[in-house]
């Protein structure tokens, strides 16, 4: 069905202008007084001979004014909106149509009349076919924002800063989003790390000691007990801190942590509060690393540390975070062109086949952290053959739905849950310990806050990128600033101990010279590790159309770009899905513009039955 117009505020009436014509000269005079400055030939006069051409209704160019009750005449405007063919713009004449003159009288405004207007001409012109409205401004940028309207471009007209913006008119459509970038971000190269098929945990273990003497590591790549995590990480950078304040390194030099996030802010709290002074260096302008919170689509979303996997312990919870429950049991799943699907056949099928691969992997892992790499497995490869065997038992019928709602829950598992490519993953350890007891919650506050508490009165330097960090004779160490960063070239920084807290990625690719180098048995464990891509990507909306459901997932014979969603709208402020993309598709997520990503997530929504049927 198509929706119904929107209902503007009480007493307020919206009329097409071709019904009200005589209006044409009060309408020009407030335009052109309002905009003519902006343009090079537009005026007053011109103004009036556009209206005096809107003689026939639901014809672009239209226009449609408010009024305050059901007077037509001119004591009783309140404003109008035009939809017109083109705004004159210098360079986009091929782009159509195009929202302009929005203007309310002074008397009149804070009243929704203006919210009402833009409502009634979007509802309008995708009533006569229109897919995307568009419209420049100079000053009014934020109120459009916070609307759902994107921002496609910057520039100035005449000298005044300007803002092309864009926004689908269809009811349903993802108004905004946005992305987290970790896997192209080449400080990180990944949302967090995994283990390699042959690799074991005492790789962990190995990149959680100590490198070279004075020479820590820390990071969620280091914790063997809660990998990937915000906890493992917090608890990485404490323990290497314990390390400093229980060794005998000299007293008159400070110790520099090299990274603000996490791990970095952890080591650095534990060692100030132990009279340790300490300089942290971040390469970013902000605190966080991978914790981070978006405020692009008007209210918080977590780009990363979005979860407490266990709130008992979690250094979060200490620091006043909370959150609300998602019961992944009751997570239910669309299926392309299917709708919503009782999945109890299926979920039968995941059961027995994540009992298996478990029992595979405690007879894999048996031989102890020692187990030659010949004797393990790549755990989606495992997976596929353990899937032939279900369905040559009967217990998963051979290309029908069940064994497609399996596949996509094997991905999410493999992918989303451990960034992991299903051909790499260690069949024998890929699957590690990572919670905490007590609840999974999502948390529902910004991270920020807890964040700058935590650095309150550390020295952290930002914009600070390290180049390399050098032994010195006398056993300290020199930690070099990139001349790139630093107007004066480049800044040595003598440290009696460093903790470099950066992604295993960076360390990896030889971002940081570290002399001497780092022993064989370290580099042999960072070769066992590999930083998976997952991108979380967040989607505004006008309404919560998938409500009750919390969360779900979509099931395509081609895996889809976007196949786990949840529902943060509680977090966000407004009606909001985060969705998860993996693989080949985070690169292309994190790539895409603000645009292919909503258009994207429309075709797989409206495919997957989300959506309500418009027919």
């Amino acid at each position: 069905m198509t929706p119904r117009l929107p209902t503007p505020p009480a007493g307020v009436q919206i009329v097409e202008f071709a019904h009200v014509a005589h209006l044409g000269p009060l309408l020009a005079r407030w335009h052109a007084d309002e905009w003519a400055h902006l343009y090079d030939t537009w005026d007053r006069a011109a103004a009036e001979a556009e209206f005096a051409a809107m003689t026939q209704p639901g014809v672009i160019p239209t226009t449609w004014v408010a009024f305050d009750g059901p007077g037509r005449d001119e004591a009783a405007v309140m404003g109008s909106v035009t939809l017109a063919l083109t705004d004159d713009l210098p360079g986009y004449e091929s782009v159509s149509p195009w929202l302009v003159s929005l203007f309310v009288a002074p008397a009149h405004r804070s009243r929704g009349v203006g919210e009402a207007l833009v409502d009634r001409l979007l509802a309008e012109a995708h009533r006569l076919g229109v897919d995307t409205v568009w419209l420049f401004t100079a000053g009014q940028e934020g109120y459009y924002l916070d609307r759902g309207w994107r921002t496609d471009e910057r520039f100035e007209v005449h000298g005044e800063a300007a803002a092309l913006m864009a926004r689908r008119t269809d009811p349903y459509a993802a108004r905004r989003s946005v992305c987290s970038r970790w896997s192209t971000d080449p400080d990180f190269g990944g949302a967090y790390a995994y283990l390699r098929r042959g690799a074991t945990p005492a790789a962990r273990d190995e990149l959680g000691g100590e490198a070279h003497p004075g020479l820590f590591l820390a990071g969620e790549a280091t914790s063997r007990r809660y990998p990937g995590t915000v906890h493992g990480a917090w608890f990485s950078g404490e323990e290497q801190a314990e390390r400093i304040v229980a060794g005998d390194f000299a007293e008159h030099l400070p110790v520099v942590v090299v990274g603000a996030g996490v791990a970095g802010l952890a080591a650095a709290r534990r060692l100030a509060d132990s009279d340790r002074t300490v300089v942290v260096l971040e390469a970013a302008p902000v605190l966080g690393g991978r914790a981070r919170t978006d405020w692009q689509l008007g209210g918080p979303c977590h780009l990363g540390a979005a979860w407490m996997h266990g709130h008992l312990g979690h250094p979060l919870a200490r620091l006043g975070a909370t959150g609300h429950p998602i019961d992944w049991d009751a997570v239910a799943t669309f299926a392309v062109g299917h709708g919503l699907v009782e999945d109890t056949d299926a979920r039968r099928a995941e059961t027995e086949l994540g009992r298996r691969l478990a029992a595979e992997a405690g007879l894999a892992a048996h031989a102890g952290d020692d187990a030659a790499a010949d004797a393990d497995a790549a755990y989606g490869t495992r997976a596929g053959q353990l899937l032939e065997q279900l369905t040559a038992e009967g217990l998963l019928a051979a290309g029908g739905l069940d064994e497609l709602l399996v596949r996509t829950w094997l991905r999410g598992e493999i992918e989303g849950l451990y960034a992991a490519d299903p051909a790499q993953l260690s069949l024998a350890h890929g699957i590690e310990p990572y919670l905490l007891e007590g609840d999974d919650l999502l948390l529902d506050r910004p991270i920020e806050p807890m964040l700058a508490h935590v650095a309150d009165g550390l020295d952290i330097r930002f914009g600070r990128r390290v180049e390399a960090v050098r032994r010195r004779t006398d056993g300290a160490w020199d930690v070099e600033i990139e001349a790139a960063v630093n107007a004066g070239g480049t800044t040595t920084i003598t440290a009696a101990a460093v903790v470099l807290t950066v992604a295993v990625s960076v360390l990896q690719r030889g971002r940081i010279i570290i002399d001497p180098t780092l022993p064989p048995r370290t580099v042999s464990a960072l070769e066992q590790l590999t930083m998976g891509p997952v991108a979380k990507v967040f989607f505004r909306f006008d309404t919560a159309f998938w409500a009750p459901h919390p969360a779900f997932w979509l099931a395509a014979p081609r895996p889809a770009t976007f196949a786990l969603w949840v529902d943060v709208s509680k977090l966000a402020g407004a009606p909001t899905l985060c969705a998860f993309a993996v693989g080949e598709d985070a690169h292309w997520a994190e790539q895409a513009t603000e645009d292919e990503r909503c258009r994207r997530a429309d075709a797989l929504l409206r495919a997957g039955g989300v959506v309500p049927d418009p027919s």
